[in-house]
């Protein structure tokens, strides 16, 4: 595991510049972050299936198309930069439409540092969306989602400890290091769990759990049998009510863990609605959040017809602002659900089956 991790680090060794001693704290500190955690994202309800595989066509309308892209640690390092994009629907309803199939598609490329390390996933989400009452405001689903992960990375983009000669960094010095494999791939299956409860037009409640990696694939450029993808459970709950009549509270929390790593997200979007219940529906959003011991997510947005877009930032509160100086990361999703049936506006947590 070690020494995979020296492989995301790009050293220049300057012996009497402290600054330089710190940011290669950081830079160590979050390489190991990054390699033992997943792809994730501050504006977490923009990407459903990525919180759990039964989110797959748990929408009202016909389809549903996103995009979420993500920079960070520009302060620090090279850019860490994360893009994904998504789709899914309904295959089919049942008569009196008590219950649903639902299918999405989702791809994610992430390249981390100077070496380039990068990981592309493509994910096929299958769920299975029931009724629980004859009002057709109570769901559950279940679903299903394998998984395929390519790796890779840039050995010579790479910097060693022994190329520093005596007197100064020598790029042009052969690192004495033998690299053959330059990638590998894996096979992953991921499993979870929504439920919805909708009791009038103006109020709903979601929960769900999402467990992923349940194959614990290998993650070693060595074949290192016993260097494996810890499990992930994620755990998240999302509420959408009226506070006053053209003003909307969606409070949401998430959670996370990952063999020894934890995050807790939680706060709220607020949307300032304009011609709610008319096809020329527009809203502005804004809204913060907390990442426990971390960061402080600000989003910022609107919605118009059938396009969602936000943007938010994170503004590092760790241990390591001294190095971040409290840049974190931008993000921008854009999310288009198409519903041909209706014209008004459709909920940020909707009613799947009508």
């Amino acid at each position: 595991m070690v020494f995979d991790l020296l492989f995301l680090l790009r050293i220049k060794i300057k012996v009497h510049i402290i600054k330089n001693l710190q940011t290669l704290i950081f830079t160590i500190l979050l390489s190991i972050s990054a390699y033992s955690q997943d792809i994730h994202f501050s504006q977490f309800n923009t990407h459903p299936m990525m919180l759990s595989p039964a989110n797959a066509g748990f929408f009202n309308g016909q389809f549903r198309v996103g995009i979420n892209s993500k920079l960070q640690w520009l302060a620090i390092t090279k850019p860490y930069q994360t893009i994904s994009l998504y789709f899914d629907t309904q295959l089919m309803k049942r008569k009196y439409r008590q219950d649903a199939v639902g299918i999405g598609f989702a791809v994610f490329n992430d390249v981390a540092g100077d070496s380039k390390f990068s990981s592309t996933q493509i994910d096929l989400s299958l769920s299975y969306i029931k009724s629980l009452n004859s009002r057709n405001n109570n769901f559950i689903s279940v679903g299903i989602q394998p998984a395929f992960t390519l790796r890779s990375i840039d050995y010579s983009k790479l910097s060693f400890d022994n190329q520093y000669n005596g007197s100064y960094y020598d790029p042009t010095t052969s690192p004495n290091e033998a690299f053959t494999n330059h990638g590998y791939n894996y096979f992953d299956l991921n499993a979870g769990v929504n439920w919805l409860y909708q009791p009038s037009r103006e109020k709903s409640y979601n929960a769900g759990i999402g467990v992923f990696h349940l194959l614990m694939p290998r993650q070693s450029f060595f074949d290192v049998s016993s260097v494996r993808l810890h499990n992930k459970i994620i755990g998240y709950f999302n509420a959408d009510f009226n506070i006053a009549p053209s003003v909307e509270a969606i409070p949401g929390l998430l959670f996370m863990n990952q063999g020894p790593y934890l995050e807790f997200l939680f706060g709220s979007l607020f949307k300032f609605n304009k011609n709610k219940f008319t096809y020329n529906y527009m809203s502005l959003n804004a809204g913060l959040y907390y990442r426990t011991l971390d960061a402080l997510v600000v989003v910022g947005g609107f919605d118009f017809k059938k396009f969602t877009v936000g943007v938010s930032y994170d503004v590092n509160l760790s241990s390591l602002t001294s190095a971040s100086k409290a840049r974190g990361g931008v993000e921008l999703s854009i999310v288009y659900i198409y519903n041909k049936n209706k014209q008004n506006t459709r909920k940020q947590i909707p009613c799947p089956i009508f």
